[in-house]
């Protein structure tokens, strides 16, 4: 489910390069503490964000117990196909 949803907001150039095995493990070791219910993709929301035009570096936060936490390093996303994708 929802690690289906972020596997898929990534750049195709990602794809490419990692394969899903390793990519959740980044994925675990990047959320901490990790949420062993699922990330919830739908309900993360950026919390800061600096932005060159096509490429945009974000910190996310994500639901864990009812409160929001945020990923303890930015994310750099990329413009692709009309929209925002993870590097």
């Amino acid at each position: 489910g929802d690690m289906d949803k972020l596997w898929d907001m990534n750049s195709r150039a990602t794809k490419a390069m990692s394969s899903r095995a390793a990519f959740e493990e980044q994925v675990k070791g990047g959320f901490q503490p990790w949420n062993p219910q699922g990330l919830n993709a739908g309900l993360m929301r950026r919390t800061q964000t600096r932005n060159d035009g096509d490429r945009a570096e974000v910190y996310w936060a994500y639901p864990v117990e009812g409160q929001y936490m945020d990923s303890p390093q930015p994310s750099m996303m990329v413009k692709e196909d009309g929209g925002w994708k993870f590097q």
